[in-house]
């Protein structure tokens, strides 16, 4: 998964097609929350929250 800017989507995808890699859009990013949807069921997290676990993802699995 990638994030460009909405002006590169179609050069990205392009260069994809002509590298033989699958890609398509998906989404787009802004906002203070992660929302993912799938079929009928809904996700929804604090963007605030996500980092701070990302951030701590690596010192706690190498307990530190």
């Amino acid at each position: 998964m990638i994030a460009v800017a909405p002006v590169e989507l179609d050069r990205v995808l392009a260069l994809a097609h002509e590298l033989g890699v699958p890609a398509r859009e998906i989404g787009e990013v802004g906002g203070d929350a992660l929302e993912i949807r799938i079929g009928g069921e809904s996700v929804r997290r604090d963007v605030r929250d996500l980092r701070v676990a990302w951030q701590e993802a690596l010192p706690r699995a190498l307990d530190m």
